[in-house]
């Protein structure tokens, strides 16, 4: 395999290892409030802040300040839910880039086959025509090389494949 393709198997565990983390954290906050363990709850806001320190603070901007435990916990709720929802769309945005990339391969080959299906069929029309005017002429041979003409024509003017 080779190094990119570890690079992004890398940071697609690492998508996945997030957005499971944040499931832990929401469950975990969950679980924490039901109890009201606010000094647990703080502490876990406090490590989820320091986690995602950059999402936080871009998320916060323009919020006013949580004034009680229950509006902090709250809002910290609210934060790992969009995160989470974030990374989800982020990553079957990627599922979805990598599908199509997956159908532009096919195409490209598929158009690759028809060209070399085509350039196929083009020789072997210049073979028969070469034996048509090599062999004995009668009046079927201009009928002949006229066909063979209008399947060259034919076959130069497909771009995009073939239909048998």
């Amino acid at each position: 395999m080779p190094e990119f393709d570890y690079v992004k198997l890398a940071h697609e565990v690492k998508d996945a290892k997030d957005i499971a983390d944040i499931g832990h954290y929401i469950y975990a906050l969950e679980s924490l409030i039901q109890q009201g363990r606010w000094y647990d709850v703080d502490q876990l806001i406090g490590e989820i802040l320091e986690k995602y320190k950059d999402e936080a603070n871009q998320y916060n901007k323009g919020r006013t300040p949580a004034q009680t435990p229950q509006d902090a916990a709250s809002a910290c709720y609210q934060f790992l839910n969009k995160l989470r929802g974030e990374k989800m769309a982020k990553r079957s945005q990627k599922s979805s880039q990598k599908k199509l990339q997956n159908i532009r391969e096919e195409t490209d080959m598929s158009t690759n086959l028809s060209k070399q299906k085509r350039d196929d069929l083009l020789s072997k029309i210049s073979t028969i025509r070469a034996y048509i005017v090599a062999a004995p002429q009668d009046e079927n041979t201009g009928n002949l090389l006229t066909y063979l003409s209008d399947l060259e024509k034919d076959l130069n003017g497909k771009k995009y494949g073939l239909g048998f």
